[in-house]
Parts: C-alpha cells; structure tokens; sequence
C-alpha cells in the first residue's frame, strides 16, 4: 500500500505507469501492478524506470498491424505518425501517449492527467479542422457553414473568391440547395482539405467535443480558451496536447485563424520528437 502512495505522489510513476494500466488491455490492472512491484522492490530507480519504458514501447514498438510503430528511432517514428489516421484502432493509444510524454517531459507537476475521467467517460478523436459535412443533417451543414462565414466576415483574405460571403449567405438562405458548391469553395478560400491523418486530430471529452464538433478552428479555439478560463476543478479535462494545438504553441506558428499544413509538420513532428524523449528515458 505505501508503495502505491508513493507511486501516486511521484509525477513520473504517476502518469507512466497510469498509461501502462489504460492501454494495456490483455492484463488486469491488478497483474499489472503486481509485476511493476516485483520489479519495483528487487531494483534501483534508473533500472525501475528503464523496466516501465520497456513495456511501454512493447505495447506501440513493434512488427504487427497491432502497433502504430516499428522501430524506436526517431526518424521513424516521424514517418510511421505520417500514415496514422482516424481508422486505425491505436490512434487513441497514440494520441494518450503524446499527452502523457508532453506532461512528465516538462514536468509540470501542476497539472495531472486525470486518469479516473479518461477511464469513466467517453472520449472522442476531434478532427481540428471539421469535415466538410456532405452527409451530415442539414443542421449540421449549417453550423459548419455558419462557422466560416464568420472567420470571412473578420477579416480573412477571400480575395480569391470575392463573392463567396454573398454566395454561401444565398446557400444558408435557401434550404442549402448550392451546398455541395460552396463548401468546395470555403475549403480552396481556406486551403482546407478533408483530413483524417493524425495530424488533423486530438483527444477531447465527448461532450466538450459535441457542442462545436462541426465549427472552424478559429471557433473551437475560442471555445477551448473559454472552457479552460471559465473551468472549476470539478468541470470537464482538455488534455494538454489538445490545448497546446488551439493555443497554437509550435515553434512555425504563423496564424490563429486556421490549422495549416506548417502547423499539422509542426504538431506531428512535436508527437515523434515527445514520444522519443519520453520512452528513451533521457533524464
């Protein structure tokens, strides 16, 4: 039990060996922590430490359809994220592991990933930048046009479309009969495309993620900034990776208006360049 404790109160075993218990779905969680233990109590802390980067890599390193990556090295960890997408069954697991590896790598003993809400409620894989909704209800077609009209109306460059305010204002007005059209057009004027690479994706609790799925990133942006001011400790979790993708806090950020290709290298390099420093255990 006090082993347990201290686990719990140590930032690095708190989050390393929670990620081992979440993905590791073939054992019990009580197995689990009873070989971490025996390793725990017959070994110094470099060799404990060392032990659990091991079984995390066994669970995404390896030569199977059932791992998202092959070799630890980290060039090819960069290209395996490049052919992730919102299909594979591991892309949760990946997206977990990247918000893990953000916190222990910066230590920011402030700031626990809540283990207990991931485990209790459902969580879903936002698309950053929404799907055009072609076979969404009508609704949801509204919403999504709604939410780039109102990035155009402020000011985005348009120049190359210039009636596309008028025009997308006739679709909404009109039973949406031009929709197809117009939401060709927003995604040129955007430079937008229908993405479903990890690069267009992170973790969110499926009801913060509900109430604004189909709404621009310039939008989900000030939604998130909104729920993280306005929350109590008790309120709903946005993982860090999450939070730091509508912050825009990589390095080649240029604009907060939309999720551009220099952002999506820039966030898929951050995952490799994380994950790698994580599991090679670089004190």
């Amino acid at each position: 039990f006090d082993t347990l404790i201290d686990w719990y109160h140590n930032y690095y075993y708190y989050h390393t060996i929670g990620l081992l218990i979440i993905i590791n779905e073939k054992e019990k969680d009580i197995d689990i922590i009873n070989d971490m233990y025996q390793i725990y109590s017959s070994t110094d802390k470099k060799v404990f430490r060392k032990a659990i980067c091991d079984k995390i890599r066994d669970l995404y390193f390896g030569k199977t359809k059932a791992t998202p990556f092959e070799i630890f090295d980290i060039d090819h960890i960069k290209n395996d994220i490049g052919d992730i997408t919102v299909h594979d069954n591991y892309v949760r697991n990946v997206l977990l592991l990247y918000n893990i590896a953000m916190l222990v790598n910066a230590n920011n003993t402030y700031e626990r990933f809540p283990f207990e809400l991931y485990k209790g409620e459902t969580w879903d894989i936002e698309h950053i930048n929404p799907q055009a909704p072609k076979e969404a209800n009508d609704d949801e077609k509204r919403a999504w046009l709604n939410s780039y009209l109102g990035v155009l109306e402020n000011g985005f460059d348009y120049s190359s479309d210039p009636q596309l305010i008028l025009d997308t204002k006739k679709c909404l007005a009109s039973h949406l009969s031009d929709f197809e059209d117009i939401a060709k057009r927003v995604q040129t004027v955007f430079g937008l495309t229908d993405n479903n690479s990890i690069a267009n994706l992170v973790l969110l609790d499926a009801n913060t993620n509900r109430g604004y799925k189909n709404a621009c990133f310039a939008e989900k942006r000030k939604k998130i900034i909104e729920v993280e001011r306005s929350k109590n400790n008790d309120e709903k979790y946005i993982p860090i990776g999450t939070k730091w993708v509508f912050l825009k806090g990589f390095e080649n950020a240029e604009q907060l208006i939309i999720w551009g290709a220099v952002d999506m290298q820039d966030y898929t390099n951050d995952m490799a360049k994380s994950i790698y420093r994580l599991l090679g255990d670089e004190d």
